[in-house]
């Protein structure tokens, strides 16, 4: 693990392949940690390959073929080398009229927030669209991402990653699993189309918040490598009543910002398992 997080070894975490799985196993333990202090998930969503990570805490794939298709997903995904990302500051449905008289190798990888949306897709494309963009005065930002994900380019894998996927046993979800592909809470079991439509894109991100939202739930808890999605969150569901905590920070060490949260759920009512928290504590605190 040194190795791959070590500078001097090239820094090999921020490549595709080992930054996804690594996140994957990151949310897993921080998952694990949130249970076993007594914070359990009313409901799962997760944000691009998030999708497995959310899949597995639900029990739709268990943790043994989420790694391996999410391996294969992120190799086929990786294939694609002459893809670029950018996220620009436009709605989805002005992103379409953008789009409706661009070369169809570009497209919505993601709708972010009610403002903004990610495109993705061939780079010398996308970046002729950023250029207009950014020339009409419409914030843009690159993503440093060659693979294209969630964009035409990445059909050409889906056959591929459909065979895969259908070698993966079939689950119903065990808790509510809200599904960032759909926009939808899930079910039934996955099929393998539903991981082909992830990898096509786009990630629905408002929309799953929705669902969450309409069912009563106002406390969502980042189990990343980060805020975005809490800062995210915030801006697609603004105002007061809701909290966005996130187990780690960028700017704080992991233990700092991880009880620093779950003050604020304790604060908010949310039970706390706090002998696991604090060995020796009284579970009255």
């Amino acid at each position: 693990m040194h190795d791959l997080l070590d500078p001097a070894a090239g820094a090999v975490v921020h490549r595709l392949a080992p930054a996804v799985l690594g996140t994957f196993c990151l949310g897993t333990a921080l998952a694990e940690l949130w249970r076993g202090w007594g914070v359990e998930p009313a409901a799962v969503l997760g944000f691009s390959f998030g999708e497995y990570g959310a899949a597995c805490r639900a029990g739709v794939l268990s943790p043994e073929d989420a790694v391996r298709l999410l391996g294969t997903a992120v190799t086929l995904a990786e294939r694609v080398t002459d893809g670029a990302m950018a996220v620009v500051g436009l709605g989805e449905r002005a992103a379409r009229d953008l789009l409706a008289d661009t070369e169809p190798s570009v497209g919505i990888a993601a709708v972010i927030s009610p403002h903004e949306v990610s495109l993705s897709g061939r780079a010398e494309v996308l970046a002729r669209i950023v250029d207009r963009l950014t020339a009409s005065g419409v914030r843009t930002s690159a993503l440093p991402v060659r693979a294209g994900l969630h964009s035409p380019l990445q059909e050409p894998a889906l056959a591929e990653l459909r065979e895969a996927a259908g070698t993966v046993r079939a689950r119903a979800p065990r808790l509510p699993y809200v599904s960032t592909v759909t926009g939808a809470q899930v079910t039934g079991p996955v099929e393998p189309e539903h991981w082909c439509r992830h990898l096509r894109g786009p990630v629905r991100f408002p929309d799953a918040l929705g669902v969450l939202d309409a069912q009563g739930i106002r406390i969502s808890v980042e189990v990343g490598p980060g805020r975005a999605l809490a800062g995210l969150g915030a801006r697609c569901l603004p105002g007061g009543g809701r909290l966005w905590p996130a187990s780690l920070g960028r700017s704080t060490d992991g233990t700092g910002a991880m009880l620093a949260a779950l003050g604020r759920l304790h604060t908010a009512g949310v039970p706390v398992r706090w002998p696991a928290v604090f060995p020796g504590a009284s579970s009255a605190v």
